[in-house]
C-alpha cells in the first residue's frame, strides 16, 4: 500500500467474492460460461480503495476443474481481467496448474478476475505439429494475432516489429497511445506505440541514428540483445 498517497487507516481487509454474472454484458456471460469470476477488493478501515502497485506483484490463484475439452488443449485456459467498463482484457502470465488444480496468475491490481477457454486456431498451424501448442498459448492471451485472414503464416521470417511486439505484449507492457519521442521510422501503424515504449523504458536502443529498422526480419542474435 505504500503507494496509496494520504490513504490511511489501521485494518487493511482483503475480500474474494463470487460475481453475480447476470451483472455482465452478455458478450462476456456467454464467453466466461460456467466458469469461475471473481472480484478481489482491497478495503482499509472498512472502505474499499483502488488498489494498483507496479512494484508489489501478488499472486491470484482459482481453483479449477477443466472439462475434458479444456484439458485437451489446457494452454488455452487463461485469466480475463473485466475492467471497470466491462471490457475483457488478457492477463498475458495465467496459466492452468494441474498440480495445484487451480488457475494462476501474477497481477499489481485487484478488480474482477475470470477463468476462460480460448482455443485459437489458426489454419495454416496443422494439428498436433511441433509448435501447435505453443502458437495457441501464445494466441489465447493475445501475444499474437497471426498475420490476418486466419492464419499465422509459421514459415514466415519475423521482423524486429513483430517480435518486439509480442514480448511486450508477453511482459504485459501496453504501447504509448500518445507517443512524445519515438524512433524517426516508427510510422504511424500497429506497432507505433510499441515502439515507443520500447526506447522510453530503454528495452531497444534501435539499430542507430533512432532508427529501429521495423521491416527488417530479426536475426537470433538481435533477438537476445
Amino acid at each position: 500500500l505504500s503507494n496509496q498517497g494520504d490513504v490511511n487507516g489501521k485494518i487493511v481487509t482483503i475480500s474474494i467474492t463470487s460475481v453475480d454474472k447476470s451483472t455482465l454484458p452478455e458478450d462476456v456471460r456467454i464467453a466466461v460460461g460456467n466458469r469461475p469470476v471473481l472480484q478481489i477488493n482491497v478495503a482499509i478501515d472498512g472502505e474499499t480503495i483502488s488498489w494498483n502497485n507496479p512494484n508489489a506483484p501478488v499472486m491470484i490463484s482459482i481453483p479449477y476443474v477443466p472439462t475434458q475439452e479444456e484439458l485437451g488443449d489446457p494452454e488455452s485456459i487463461v485469466v480475463w481481467y473485466i475492467d471497470s467498463n466491462d471490457q475483457i482484457i488478457v492477463v498475458p502470465n495465467g496459466n492452468y496448474n494441474p498440480d495445484a488444480k487451480a488457475v494462476t496468475c501474477i497481477t499489481t491490481h485487484l478488480s474482477i478476475f475470470a477463468v476462460a477457454y480460448d482455443d485459437v486456431v489458426f489454419e495454416d498451424v496443422p494439428k498436433d505439429s511441433w509448435y501447435e501448442k505453443a502458437v495457441k498459448y501464445i494466441a489465447a492471451r493475445g501475444i499474437t494475432k497471426g498475420t490476418g485472414e486466419g492464419l499465422f503464416s509459421p514459415l514466415s521470417k519475423l521482423t524486429r516489429a513483430q517480435f518486439i511486439t509480442m514480448i511486450m505484449r508477453a511482459c504485459n507492457i501496453q504501447p504509448d497511445a500518445d507517443p512524445k519521442e519515438n524512433f524517426s521510422d516508427a510510422g504511424d501503424t500497429w506497432y507505433t506505440g510499441y515502439l515507443a515504449a520500447a526506447k522510453r523504458l530503454g528495452i531497444s536502443q534501435g539499430v542507430g541514428n533512432n532508427l529501429f529498422a521495423p521491416g527488417k526480419d530479426i536475426t537470433r542474435q538481435e533477438m537476445f540483445t
